[in-house]
């Protein structure tokens, strides 16, 4: 996973400075939001790296005590402060010892720097590490017609633990939640992205092995010997998975 500390090997940041929350350098950033408003709330989820630039710092009600509170609030992994003469020019004592005591970093960067190339950067960065990290859960999918060993006994739905076998499809063992307010059935694989796919297994490993890669979907698909559109497909069912179990996480 992507952490804050993490954001000192990328290029776009060479002049990058910490200046508070030392202890939140573990923090995992899930991804960036620039903040456009005071009100976060609508808009990020927790984990985000909030990114403090002209387009919110321009703003009559701004007030960066009142911003880095709700970003700490909402748990968010850290800020990066744009400074210079027409951006942050200084930062309060008293925020500073807020953040170290909540373990919330702030680094500082030139206003100048390019923020599409951290955007970028960042990006990519943080689907790659996340990838590497499932890339042995994506080896372990089972073949179709196989299932593996449940892991556990709890239904994926509403996590109740009162499930029961519900009997096979497909020699697949499936299962059934008994909470009433549920009742929802399903199979070994429900976390597989891919049980759907009429593709055999090694070619979705073959897929993850050249995407982490960071390479195009045109290449993707030349590699692969897939359309651009099934290449585009597959690499959102990718993303959704990795989104959907980071939250899970996060929770």
């Amino acid at each position: 996973m992507f952490q804050c500390k993490d954001l000192f090997t990328l290029p776009s940041l060479l002049n990058i400075k910490l200046i508070c929350g030392n202890n939140g350098l573990n923090n995992i950033i899930r991804w960036a939001y620039k903040a456009e408003s005071l009100d976060l709330s609508n808009w990020v989820k927790g984990g985000e790296l909030l990114i403090v630039s002209g387009a919110v710092i321009e703003r009559n009600d701004f007030n960066l005590s009142t911003l880095i509170n709700l970003a700490i609030n909402l748990k968010l992994s850290g800020a990066l402060l744009l400074v210079g003469d027409n951006y942050i020019k200084s930062i309060p004592k008293q925020l500073l010892n807020l953040c170290n005591k909540s373990n919330f970093p702030i680094f500082i960067i030139p206003w100048s720097t390019p923020l599409v190339n951290i955007f970028e950067e960042l990006g990519h960065a943080i689907v790659t590490s996340n990838m590497n990290k499932n890339n042995e859960n994506y080896k372990s999918i089972p073949d179709k017609g196989k299932s593996n060993k449940k892991s556990d006994n709890s239904c994926p739905y509403c996590q109740s633990n009162s499930v029961i076998k519900f009997g096979f499809y497909k020699g697949a063992q499936r299962y059934k939640c008994k909470d009433e307010s549920c009742g929802k059935t399903f199979s070994n694989d429900i976390n597989n992205p891919f049980r759907y796919s009429k593709k055999l297994k090694y070619m979705w490993e073959k897929y993850f092995q050249v995407f982490i890669k960071g390479v195009s979907l045109r290449e993707c698909a030349a590699k692969m010997n897939i359309t651009l559109v099934t290449a585009f497909f597959w690499r959102h069912r990718f993303l959704h998975d990795l989104a959907r179990k980071n939250y899970k996480e996060k929770i």
